[in-house]
């Protein structure tokens, strides 16, 4: 797989227009869920990673845990849900794609974009296959004692 050959901007720019071309898929697939694509982080990371991975481009899946530091009373039963979005290694580092963020918009206090492309995990995220109780716990006591 040849990423590391393509600069940074021409990444960014294959990312992008692949992960528009995945949300607008979704949005006409979903016409109801088109606003926010609640519950379609799997299909669309799926999708993405299929079609990155044709280019050449070694995208894998970045399971985890989405938080709602911002507003934990907002979006569900919890201040936390199950989330999955894309990683592409670049680099030492890697490259983080997600194009149903904007679901959580409700319970994350900045402007989620339709296409997010980061270079740093987003602080609302973390990775892992397990709930991250000791996280929740520290952050959110009122949720998970007594």
């Amino acid at each position: 797989m040849r990423n590391n050959n393509y600069t940074l901007h021409e990444l960014f720019c294959i990312l992008y227009k692949t992960g528009k071309t995945v949300r607008d898929y979704l949005e006409s697939k979903y016409p109801n869920k088109a606003k926010e694509l609640y519950g379609c982080c799997i299909e669309a990371s799926d999708i993405l990673i299929t079609q990155l991975n044709l280019m050449g481009i070694p995208a894998q899946s970045c399971d985890g845990w989405i938080i709602y530091y911002d507003n934990p009373y907002s979006c569900s039963d919890e201040p936390c849900d199950p989330y999955s979005m894309v990683k592409i290694p670049y680099q030492d580092n890697y490259i983080y794609l997600d194009v149903t963020a904007t679901q959580f918009q409700s319970c994350i206090s900045e402007q989620l974009s339709r296409i997010l492309i980061a270079t740093q995990m987003p602080y609302w995220f973390v990775e892992s296959d397990e709930k991250p109780m000791e996280l929740l716990l520290e952050e959110f006591p009122e949720w998970y004692e007594g």
